[in-house]
């Protein structure tokens, strides 16, 4: 974040900010500090409705009705919430940048909750996306697959970071409610099991759908009283904060009706058909405006939320951009569009897309598939998790450097993490379309398949490449000489084989959630022979190229179609932006701040009032004399440290 502009703006904005349209009674006070003698000013304090900033010594105070039951901070950037090891297991995973209020039900009485910060330097950092889990302990043995497949690759993500901040943003559906009391877990089980799991970095959540107490009965108040049970466990249903250079904003863009059925037949202690629509409510629009209100346009802007903004509609082999959440679409990005950058991250759809619309050239907008790929089921079946679009269940990971970022996905499947496309070979899927006999039963459950006679020509090769976007490059070579590849909208008969099938043997029903889905992100080339050898290179958009060669035929099995180890080349990228940043150290010394570099450099110092001085040093050990004992932010060389001079 432009920290000057930042402080300029909230020092501009006075004392209170209030969206509550109650009178409030109880006084909510206390300080956000670094040390008993170091507050810090200007920090975002709310309880959802009223909005308060610190003053010069993190001192804060406002008046509140206590409907939401808990006040939080938007952490500032620079810092991150406090820990020794004294930390509590659960507060290393799950941050206290909230509080429950001590007497919810009593507005006359007065409440302190204090925030203890700690400076760090996290302008370099690395946070991993995961959606879905919608964890119950079913039959699918979701908890069992979850633990023993993503568990060990995050766990692999964390150690690999090395030095590097490395945190964690779950996209909504973290639990399931459906089987919430049927099976006994609900958001505070999510935590417990997470801990209990020893998950390797902190993790901050998003609400959504299936996150909401289906035991609330419908009426005028049923979305907020449904998201108590998820607030008082995991947070907040929309916040933010700042770690870096970054502004994370994350909403609730489900509103919860659970509307009650004459006759239905509900699960163990549900009483609705935990029915939604998917759009933001004005309460948070109004949060919204204000928080972005104290953003420079020149920060990337990171929005979190369950239920994607933007959706491709797909029928036949054609598939165009639509807008997904009811209303609300528009009003969100015209509120994001006078900023540079802005990367949406939803979930939701079990599938993977990205888009940019026409519209908003600034924003992008990342649809992570689910972790457990189908919910599990694939997995339960088959032992091999994977979604409807075929897709593995994974996860994606952004490398972040100030402002710079790249991403790149994760598959989560045992010796597969480095994997981003599957070869198919449509001749082998003709002779099982045409010979296993539970093929032909599965459209007798409702839902349609692609039929590989009559829909490609001989020896057609398909490359599903699971996260692409149109800024990918997709080449195909056969004896040296390029072949024609085209984007098509079909099935993954990976997931037909893993799931589709084993599922039409113990039932005569697949729901169309669990059934396999045409994709855009398949592509199809035709070889010239049955048995050709084809070189096949792709290249993200960052210059990440990942090949593979592949001689035809490929078996239509499990084991054959199983995405294979390309050999991946990375280039430059932002890891050499990291890289140059270690060019410079940044520290201080006495009244001083120092700063080594090997080439002549700028360097510009921030003060906690906004203040900024720019210095040009030249290459080796220079000392900076700054006014005095102050809390400062030097950049250098793409180098963000905050120092506390004394």
């Amino acid at each position: 974040m432009n920290k000057t502009i930042y402080i300029i703006a909230l020092a501009a904005v006075g004392v209170i900010l209030s969206c509550n349209k109650t009178a409030a009674e109880a006084t909510i006070s206390g300080r956000v500090y670094v040390s008993s003698t170091v507050g810090v000013p200007n920090v975002l304090v709310t309880d959802g409705f009223s909005i308060v900033l610190t003053d010069s010594d993190g001192k804060y105070s406002f008046k509140s009705d206590k409907k939401s039951g808990i006040v939080y901070i938007s952490m500032p950037s620079g810092y991150m919430m406090y820990q020794n090891y004294k930390t509590s297991d659960t507060e290393k995973i799950f941050p206290p940048y909230w509080h429950k209020m001590n007497y919810p039900n009593s507005t006359d009485k007065d409440e302190t909750h204090d925030f203890r910060l700690k400076v760090v330097n996290n302008t370099n950092h690395i946070m991993c996306f995961v959606a879905d889990a919608q964890l119950c302990g079913r039959q699918t043995n979701d908890l069992q697959l979850y633990s023993q497949r993503f568990i060990p690759r995050i766990k692999q993500e964390a150690r690999d970071a090395g030095s590097t901040p490395i945190y964690s943003i779950f996209l909504g559906d973290e639990v399931f409610d459906e089987f919430w009391y049927q099976y006994n877990f609900q958001p505070v089980t999510f935590k417990s099991k997470h801990v209990s799991d020893g998950y390797p970095m902190m993790l901050f959540p998003t609400m959504g759908n299936h996150d909401n107490d289906g035991a609330t009965p419908q009426g005028e108040d049923v979305d907020y009283e449904a998201a108590r049970p998820y607030r008082m466990s995991l947070g907040p249903e929309y916040y933010s904060m700042n770690i870096g250079c970054i502004h994370y904003v994350f909403l609730d863009n489900i509103v919860y009706k659970n509307t009650y059925t004459t006759g239905a037949s509900y699960n163990t202690g549900i009483v609705g058909d935990r029915d939604y629509d998917t759009y933001v409510t004005e309460e948070q629009m109004k949060w919204l405006r204000q928080d972005l209100s104290y953003v420079d346009k020149s920060t990337p802007v990171f929005l979190c939320l369950h239920a994607p903004l933007w959706g491709v509609n797909g029928s036949g082999k054609t598939y165009a951009l639509r807008p997904r959440t009811s209303g609300g679409t528009y009003q969100i990005c015209d509120l994001l569009k006078k900023f540079d950058k802005v990367e949406i991250f939803s979930g939701h759809r079990h599938k993977y897309y990205n888009c940019t619309p026409s519209e908003y050239p600034n924003i992008y907008e990342h649809t992570v598939g689910c972790i457990g790929g189908n919910l599990f089921w694939a997995g339960v079946y088959s032992g091999h998790v994977n979604g409807s679009d075929g897709a593995p269940g994974g996860y994606l990971v952004v490398n972040i450097s100030g402002k710079d970022y790249e991403w790149i996905w994760r598959n989560a499947e045992p010796d597969e993490e480095g994997t981003q496309f599957r070869v198919i070979d449509v001749n082998s899927w003709r002779e099982l379309y045409n010979t296993d006999t539970t093929y032909p039963l599965l459209p007798a459950s409702g839902h349609s398949y692609n039929n590989p006679n009559t829909e490609f020509a001989d020896n057609t090769v398909l490359l599903n490449v699971f996260n692409y976007d149109p800024a990918w490059k997709i080449e195909v070579t056969e004896n040296g000489q390029k072949k024609p590849v085209t984007q098509c909208f079909t099935q993954d008969v990976y997931h037909i084989i893993t799931c589709d099938i084993p599922r039409r043997l113990k039932t005569t029903k697949i729901s169309d959630e669990m059934a396999s889905w045409a994709t855009p992100h398949m592509f199809k080339v035709v070889a010239s022979s049955p048995t050709s050898t084809l070189d096949i290179k792709i290249t993200d958009r960052f210059g990440n190229i990942f090949t593979r060669t592949v001689t035809l035929p490929v078996a239509c099995t499990t084991e054959g179609l199983k995405p294979q180890n390309e050999v991946q080349l990375k280039p430059t990228g932002i890891r050499q932006i990291a890289a140059n940043a270690e060019q410079a150290t940044i520290y201080s010394r006495r009244s001083n701040i120092c700063v080594d570099v090997t080439e002549q450099a700028t360097v510009s110092i921030i003060d906690l009032k906004g203040n900024m001085t720019t210095h040009k040093v030249n290459p080796g050990h220079n000392e900076i004399e700054v006014p005095g004992r102050n809390i400062y932010i030097v950049r250098v060389k793409g180098l963000v440290k905050k120092l506390f001079v004394k």
